[in-house]
């Protein structure tokens, strides 16, 4: 089954190498223009089932890009991310022809559900809605999780956090990137609000499962595995 594939338009490339790495590990296949021009070259070529593009960009900016796009009567969602969070530029985004705008910064987690609600919404096929690892299912769609086929009930952030780390499973992840993706603000680095959710999840998941899923890796972060 081929998986779909997404267009990411952003000319930060450490913001587009965050965006790949994070869509290629929940089932998507990327390609990437680093500005509205370079997208318009190669949209109908890729033919992606989602646009996600920056909207301050060179050359031709992410409502150019949009504006060009409609008017090829292409009907490929389009989500928009921009630093700018004025009512004004959201408007002016939509009517263009975004279908989604999200401002930065943003937690991964939001980012990859506005993925699955356009996808769905577009009838194109969702990618991996469901995860699972040694007795753990994770349905990223409903928000339900497993365990041995039993549901486990978690509040919003536990999800977000298990999610996180599922979706990076055998990476290594410290805790600044927690706080940032699952959280979506900085905190203060001395903050033990990480470790507090971490013993949340543990509790959770692997006592039930009888087996250790969560790893702490000291001095350097956490991991999911098994």
């Amino acid at each position: 089954m081929q998986k779909p594939r997404i267009l990411i338009v952003e000319d930060d490339a450490q913001i587009a190498s965050l965006l790949t790495q994070a869509l290629k590990e929940a089932g998507y296949d990327i390609f990437v223009a680093f500005d509205g021009e370079m997208a318009a070259n190669i949209i109908e070529e890729v033919q992606p089932r989602l646009v996600i593009t920056d909207l301050m960009m060179p050359v031709m900016d992410g409502l150019q890009l949009c504006k060009h796009i409609r008017d090829k009567k292409i009907g490929v969602p389009i989500l928009m991310l921009t630093a700018l969070g004025d009512s004004k530029d959201v408007v002016q985004g939509l009517d263009t022809g975004a279908d989604d705008y999200m401002v930065k910064p943003f937690r991964l987690s939001e980012l990859l559900a506005r993925v699955r609600a356009l996808l769905r919404r577009a009838g194109g096929t969702d990618a991996v809605t469901v995860s699972s690892i040694a007795g753990l299912t994770v349905n990223h769609a409903s928000k339900q999780v497993f365990i041995n086929e039993e549901p486990v009930m978690l509040t919003a952030t536990e999800f977000r956090l298990l999610e996180y780390l599922l979706l990076h499973r055998g990476v290594v992840k410290n805790r600044m990137e927690i706080l940032e993706h699952v959280w979506g603000m900085h905190f203060d680095p001395g903050t033990n609000v990480v470790d507090v959710y971490i013993n949340y999840l543990r509790n959770k998941i692997d006592k039930p499962l009888g087996k250790k899923l969560i790893h702490t890796y000291i001095g350097l972060g956490f991991i999911l595995k098994e």
